[in-house]
């Protein structure tokens, strides 16, 4: 690894640093979104995950133990009520609250960035790195806004499921390799979601400068401010060049 790369390496200290801060201005922008999201997507997804897990084992055994035909007929129909429950309460609060409240919240955010940048050195736009850092922030400003809130209401929700799974697995006298496979299989996953996030950060940051370049292309295009020269003069040309090579790059 190079010098740059060592200095521009941010530590784990600092990422969790950095991941507070965000939460905390979200928190202040817009405490009712991550109450609400944490009970709705953390919560109650969990519980939606446990029930689901019990209901299929309370199935399964009265299978085995050849309960009558109403005996499973309520099984099924208690998991039936359950699920009309839970994607009623679902589906209310992805269409109609979190909409209003992910608007909300860009607002805020954006509007931090706007007077962020109005107190920025003119000589910085000048750096192309910190050009592509900042037009970078500003993309991903909302987006990782709501990446951070999902990271931790799906860490809250499985580890609802996972302590009633477990229970449930062992109150059933299930062998301890099952558990043990469960619990490897989900290490397993964090470490492959670890370095897929990683490689795909790496990824991302090595095509920013050449979005940009794509972005600038199709806006001069989609304005009608530079119609007259793209039929005139032989600026199209290039442009067609320019959009050539890049897409190139892109594919390197």
């Amino acid at each position: 690894m190079s010098k740059k790369q060592k200095e521009k390496r941010q530590s784990i200290g600092r990422i969790l640093r950095n991941n507070l801060v965000l939460f905390g201005k979200v928190c202040r922008y817009t405490p009712e979104f991550v109450l609400l999201s944490f009970i709705i997507e953390g919560i109650f997804l969990g519980i939606n995950n446990a029930v689901y897990g019990v209901f299929t084992l309370y199935l399964f055994n009265s299978l085995d133990r050849g309960d009558g035909f109403s005996e499973i007929v309520r099984i099924i129909a208690l998991m039936a009520l359950w699920y009309l429950f839970y994607f009623a309460i679902e589906r209310v609060y992805h269409r109609m609250i979190k909409p209003n409240l992910h608007h909300k919240l860009d607002h805020r955010i954006h509007e931090e960035l706007f007077n962020k940048t109005s107190e920025i050195d003119v000589a910085c736009y000048d750096d192309p790195e910190f050009y592509n850092d900042f037009v970078w922030a500003m993309d991903e400003a909302s987006s990782r806004s709501l990446r951070i809130i999902a990271d931790l209401n799906t860490l809250a929700g499985r580890i609802i499921a996972l302590c009633t799974i477990l229970g449930t697995l062992i109150a059933a006298d299930i062998d301890m390799i099952v558990i043990y496979i469960v619990c490897g299989m989900g290490i397993v996953g964090c470490v492959v979601n670890y370095f897929g996030n990683k490689t795909g950060f790496a990824h991302e940051k090595e095509k920013k400068p050449l979005n940009r370049k794509r972005d600038y292309i199709n806006r001069v295009y989609h304005l009608p401010d530079y119609a007259k020269e793209l039929r005139t003069g032989r600026v199209d040309d290039l442009l067609l060049r320019e959009a050539d090579a890049n897409c190139e790059d892109k594919i390197k």
